[in-house]
């Protein structure tokens, strides 16, 4: 612990004396990008807030504190370039003081003593640089081959330090002594730590951690603050960050990007799938466009090879999803299982999707491809992401594909027409309905003797099936049944109307095994079993706005987020109808949501209609400040408890 391999781009060459020698350029072209050299360096200082600028690398980080050069001419950015530059040399004196025989060193503080720069960003290198968000920068001293910051006398100085629990915490405010207790990874006692190193992944935050607690934010407890409550020793708090980091580098073969989430994979020893797996499953680079071709040729031919059959390996295989989320990161999907097992399912994917196709065309789909193609208006932002997170597990356990890929699919591309009717904005084309299969009301109770008028206008057009559905319908099927309608789903009715359209279509459940539905059989009428709760509401599509007749005409356009509610106002429905008991999307389902609605109506009022919107309060406050990160700022309303 201490030091870690971190992608210098930049090496400032210096002589004994602190002379500016030159900008040494470490990038070396891989593909089509240019990839600067990784090199062993002081870890990285986790800072974030207001007092970051406190807290600079050992005589490495960016060229703010560096050089104090400012990302900008703004005040503030010069401002803030002065104070990271003072942290800087402020650290690099006390080093100079401490190691007055390590030439390294003193060179560099020489070379800051003169507070003149003008040589290195007047280098032809220089623009090359300031070409890279954030670029980082060290120092060479002439004639050696390694980093100043690398010397044998600081190695041992970061060791002690590191020893003697110097950690700070977020923000930049010393955490005081170290703590020891049990380490919940490795089951040892040792040193704590407090804040763990970034580890930020593709599209989301800089200093974004798989593992992080901010203080007095709710998680503090028995007096133990952030990541205290969660203990992870130092050393394995280094290791798991220094390896995952590793698998998201830039020249990592180890990764893949799905929708909006990150996949890195890694075995426990070295096998064939860890050579190929992401060539299978991604989009094919325009680099290496025959690369799928030949992963899939590997998985399916190994033994016509020679190879050892993949199916019988029994080297354990990891495989994780992470997505950015805010100023942290949200695991998406975790599988551990073995390399034949993951082949196996893999195959077995590809072979339940295997399709008759042109010569030119692909052999098979991969993973983005396929979600692309059941995207509204098949954009790749609008994949849902918790669709991408199911649709890869149930490719690696070898389950069924989530019901949610199945609703698109038959959607986009079978073309199951549906229209949706709001009086309020459009009048119903009776000729369309009288040419329906099956017609839906849904209703409150103060809208229900308009549904009743509309079921006894429908069945005067034909034998057209009609269910029924809504809080009113759920509490009394009856009246309904007597009303004219074929059918009432009770409760949440996403499942019972699909198997009931399953059913009339003639490939679905009998009626009886339909839970949630109430229908007649002869004089008898029949009320299967209540249906349990929607327990994942992530997993459920996104309601397709498009297919309400003259939408463009909504003032408002409606989000659902949650649904339940804690508490038990005798005067109110939801308990009975959601239940007591809050469920939520996750924040990045709605976020994915809530970018392809605001792209489209940026203009109009959004109502989140959930039955108690701010039930869970960090929930809440969670979601509102990522909608304002993203500029995601419409005009807005909810419903909710007033002393919440």
């Amino acid at each position: 612990p201490g030091f870690q391999r971190l992608e210098i781009p930049f090496l400032i060459e210096l002589d004994r004396e602190g002379r500016f020698l030159g900008l040494h350029d470490t990038r070396e072209k891989v593909g089509k990008k240019l990839i600067g050299r990784a090199f062993q360096v002081p870890q990285e200082q986790s800072r974030t807030g207001s007092k970051g600028w406190m807290k600079a690398n050992l005589l490495w980080d960016h060229a703010g504190y560096v050089l104090g050069v400012p990302k900008s001419e703004e005040t503030k950015d010069q401002e803030m370039a002065r104070r990271q530059h003072g942290t800087f040399c402020a650290d690099a004196s006390a080093l100079a003081d401490r190691f007055k025989e390590d030439a390294g060193i003193q060179a560099v503080w020489r070379f800051l003593q003169k507070d003149d720069f003008q040589e290195v960003l007047s280098h032809p290198l220089w623009k090359e640089c300031e070409k890279i968000a954030g670029c980082r920068l060290s120092f060479r001293l002439q004639g050696s081959t390694e980093l100043v910051c690398a010397s044998a006398a600081l190695r041992a100085y970061v060791a002690e330090k590191d020893a003697g629990g110097g950690e700070d915490s977020e923000g930049g405010e010393a955490s005081g002594d170290a703590m020891e207790g049990l380490c919940l990874v490795t089951g040892l006692r040792g040193p704590l730590a407090r804040v763990h190193l970034r580890t930020p992944v593709p599209g989301g935050n800089s200093s974004g951690k798989l593992v992080g607690f901010q203080r007095s934010s709710g998680y503090d407890s028995y007096g133990k603050e952030q990541s205290f409550n969660a203990p992870v020793s130092k050393l394995a708090a280094f290791q798991y960050a220094q390896v995952l980091n590793a698998l998201l580098g830039k020249q990592s073969n180890n990764k893949f990007s799905l929708a909006d989430a990150t996949v890195v994979f890694w075995g426990a020893e070295p096998n064939d799938l860890e050579d190929f797996l992401a060539d299978i499953l991604k989009e094919p680079s325009k680099e290496s466009p025959e690369a799928s071709a030949r992963a899939l040729k590997a998985l399916y031919r190994s033994p016509e090879t020679g190879a050892p059959p993949l199916d019988e390996d029994l080297t354990r295989f990891y495989i994780l999803g992470l997505s950015p989320n805010a100023a942290r990161i949200s695991v998406r999907f975790w599988y551990a299982g073995t390399v034949g097992e993951i082949a196996r399912n893999i195959r077995l994917h590809f072979d339940d999707l295997e399709l008759v196709h042109g010569s030119r065309q692909p052999e098979h789909l991969s993973l983005f491809r396929l979600l692309v193609s059941i995207a509204p208006q098949g954009k790749s932002e609008n994949i849902p992401p918790n669709l991408a997170g199911e649709l890869m597990r149930a490719i690696l356990q070898g389950t069924p594909y989530p019901r949610a890929l199945l609703g698109a699919v038959l959607r986009e591309r079978f073309q199951i027409e549906a229209t949706i009717y709001y009086q309020q904005t459009s009048r119903i084309d009776w000729k369309e309905v009288a040419e329906s299969d099956l017609v839906g009301i849904s209703s409150i109770t103060s809208t229900v003797p308009e549904a009743y008028r509309l079921i006894r206008k429908i069945k005067t057009l034909g034998n057209i099936p009609v269910v029924l559905g809504g809080v009113h319908s759920t509490f009394v099927p009856d009246e309904g049944l007597e009303q004219g309608a074929d059918y009432v789903v009770r409760g949440e009715g996403e499942e019972t109307l699909s198997q009931l359209v399953s059913h009339l279509n003639g490939d679905g459940p009998a009626l009886a095994e339909i839970a949630g539905l109430t229908y007649r059989e002869g004089e008898t009428t029949v009320h299967n079993p209540d249906r349990p709760r929607v327990e994942n509401l992530s997993a459920l599509p996104w309601p397709d706005l498009t297919l309400v007749r003259n939408f463009e005409k909504f003032r408002i356009v409606p989000v659902l987020t949650s649904r339940g509610c804690p508490f038990d106002c005798n005067f109110c429905s939801v308990t009975q109808m959601f239940g007591r008991r809050y469920r939520f999307r996750d924040n990045d389902d709605v976020m994915a949501e809530l970018r392809s609605l605001y792209a489209l109506h940026p203009k109009k009022t959004f109502f989140f209609y959930d039955d108690n919107f701010t039930a869970n309060r960090e929930r809440t406050k969670d979601l509102m400040e990522r909608m304002l990160a993203e500029g995601i700022t419409p005009h807005w309303t909810a419903q909710a408890r007033v002393d919440l």
